[in-house]
């Protein structure tokens, strides 16, 4: 389509829009419902731009594709979380979460840091990634691995951990309970320790330890991500509407969370963000209580929100594919991860 019939198509629905709107706005007399048909006319006639332009629709990813794009933050996903979560009243404020932290890895000068959620207790998982993903010392160039852990469910877990974290110096280690409730907390302690002690770092990936990354794949993507903007791409896969449940593992009340979709999110295994949004995700952390334990819709889902954040969101089967989670609930993970990376370096 070329620019004259998309200024006539715009020109149309601002005018349509923009008649229905006011003549709705004038006839109840109230300033705050003109102000609000201004929003609507502005949100729908971007809407209809990016549309137009395709550039609110997921990216079908491949290997000649030259850049990546975000999808333009709507306002309206504001709509789909709590007041509570928005506002920076002072009753809402979150934690700092730098005193989580009971032992850390030494300072780094890392451009990409790679923080791995990991329960206390996945010993063979952790070595398996240093074993396979993060075991190349050329790639581990200009790169940081933290694996973020809390404490054991017994003293014997505990003394085990102390014992890796003095023998590899790669553990973040936090004194919360090691839960799925305390997710969030994991999470955010690893993008705290990132921002005072990676002061060099460009790139922040978050993965789980059921996660392999492919380390030439990944930094050679880099380059395609847009450049000065703040962005989080979901680089294995978006959650859309994501239904927020009621019962089971992942279950939260109408108390907690009032809405029955989330806005969209990256799901867990795997997200990236360069620092600068991190940085700004967790300054409106500290006006956000972190009681949502599902850390990706807490980080990339309702900080993006408050934060007006973009996506960067692929297709369901168009990732880009140097990030392919493993699937803790299958037996022989650590094998897996291994035979994995043995395939890789074979190609």
């Amino acid at each position: 389509m070329d620019s004259l019939a998309l200024k006539k198509i715009v020109l149309m629905v601002v005018f349509l829009l923009s008649t229905t709107a006011f003549l709705s706005a004038w006839i109840s007399y109230k300033p705050d419902d003109v102000v609000a048909a201004v929003d609507e006319v502005v949100d729908a006639v971007d809407e209809v731009i990016d549309e137009t332009l395709s550039l609110n629709r997921p990216i079908n990813f491949s290997d000649d594709l030259n850049e990546v794009y975000s999808i333009p933050f709507r306002k309206k996903e504001r709509s789909l979380v709590p007041e509570k979560y928005l506002s920076n009243r002072q009753e809402n404020a979150g934690p700092n979460y730098l005193p989580y932290i009971e032992k850390q890895p030494e300072e780094c000068e890392a451009r990409i840091v790679i923080t791995v959620k990991s329960s206390a207790d996945h010993f063979e998982h952790r070595e398996a990634i240093r074993e396979s993903w993060a075991s190349n010392k050329h790639d581990l160039e200009n790169l940081k691995v933290v694996f973020l852990v809390g404490k054991g469910k017994t003293d014997e877990i505990d003394k085990q951990v102390g014992k890796e974290y003095l023998e590899h110096k790669d553990l973040l280690i936090g004194n919360y309970i090691d839960s799925y409730q305390n997710l969030t907390i994991k999470a955010m302690t690893g993008i705290a320790w990132r921002k005072k002690n990676c002061l060099r770092s460009e790139f922040v990936l978050a993965v789980d330890d059921d996660t392999f990354v492919d380390l030439d794949q990944m930094k050679n993507h880099l380059h395609r991500l847009p450049e000065s903007e703040d962005f989080i791409e979901c680089s294995e896969r978006t959650v859309t509407k994501g239904k927020v449940w009621r019962e089971g593992q992942w279950a939260v009340s109408a108390d907690q969370y009032e809405f029955d979709v989330y806005p969209n999110y990256c799901n867990g295994p795997c997200y990236l963000m360069p620092s600068q949004t991190a940085d700004v995700l967790l300054g409106a952390s500290q006006t956000t209580k972190p009681d949502h334990p599902a850390d990706d819709v807490f980080i990339s889902g309702i900080l993006r929100v408050k934060s007006e954040i973009p996506l960067i969101q692929y297709s369901r089967t168009g990732a880009p594919g140097w990030c392919r989670e493993l699937n803790n609930r299958k037996p022989r993970l650590p094998q897996r991860m291994v035979k994995e990376h043995r395939k890789t370096t074979q190609l």
